[in-house]
């Protein structure tokens, strides 16, 4: 299918034809029914696609990391969400498990043409207790708020921790990236605001956005999570973080809101 959706999208039956042609493909192929996830072919020269697999801590080195962990406090002023392939899904098991008295304001980017970020958004507050709201320019961030990036915008949060506030801003004003939302852009503007206030975590996604963000967060003193290789649909964006050794954890999406839940609310 197309990897811009607004290709297909502003024409219902003709998205609905390729799909279903798509569908059918798939189904006269039964042999490719018995491979296992291993067997599917990759695209080749894409970093994000890494043959080797993450670097696993040592002992000494968990022990350090729990250590380190334990002696850090954060006053918590911002959770911030990015994820890309396979983030709808994961993003309402988390988001879902939040409660309605979540003490800080909650920044998602997810990489989504403009034409579905809106239902996407109105879709998960209808099943949170938290609020849930495609962002829009000038919004106040709240306690207890989850924001939604634009798709085909980019989002950046200006001023100060207790009155931070969003921009959303065209595109064209970011041409050098190439997704529309970026987690890099938000992410950065984030750590202005807030400093090493903020709990970032990566979710399930194609390449590497994110990676950059997330490495000037942690420079400034706060927590990266990754959600975990078995549970992502597409170990990218997680494996970048992970790899470069700016996550200190990785989680399965199932324990993701119970951790973030311990971490922020305790």
């Amino acid at each position: 299918l197309p990897k811009k959706f607004e290709d297909i999208a502003l024409n219902r039956q003709e998205a609905v034809r390729l799909l279903q042609s798509r569908v059918k493909a798939l189904c006269l192929k039964k042999s490719a029914l018995g491979k296992s996830s291993s067997s599917i072919s990759r695209p080749a020269n894409n970093e994000f696609l890494l043959s080797r697999p993450p670097p696993k801590l040592t002992t000494q080195a968990s022990q350090n990391s729990r250590q380190e962990s334990s002696q850090m406090t954060h006053n918590y002023g911002c959770l911030a969400i990015g994820a890309s392939t396979g983030g709808p899904v994961a993003l309402q098991k988390l988001l879902t498990a939040l409660p309605a008295n979540f003490k800080t304001p909650i920044i998602v980017i997810q990489h989504m043409p403009g034409t579905f970020t809106k239902a996407f958004a109105k879709r998960l507050n209808d099943l949170c207790k938290i609020q849930v709201r495609e962002a829009e320019q000038g919004d106040t961030l709240l306690a207890g708020v989850c924001y939604i990036a634009p798709g085909g915008k980019q989002m950046s949060v200006q001023g100060r921790a207790n009155s931070a506030r969003l921009i959303i801003s065209e595109a064209e004003k970011f041409p050098e990236c190439v997704y529309k939302p970026s987690v890099d852009v938000t992410f950065e503007s984030i750590c202005d605001v807030y400093a090493g206030n903020v709990l970032a975590v990566i979710l399930t996604g194609m390449g590497a956005d994110g990676k950059e963000g997330c490495r000037k967060l942690k420079n400034k003193g706060a927590t990266i999570w990754a959600q975990d290789e078995k549970s992502s649909v597409v170990y990218g964006m997680p494996q970048a973080v992970t790899v470069a050794k700016i996550a200190q954890h990785n989680y399965d999406i199932e324990q993701m809101a119970g951790r973030i839940k311990a971490e922020m609310l305790k």
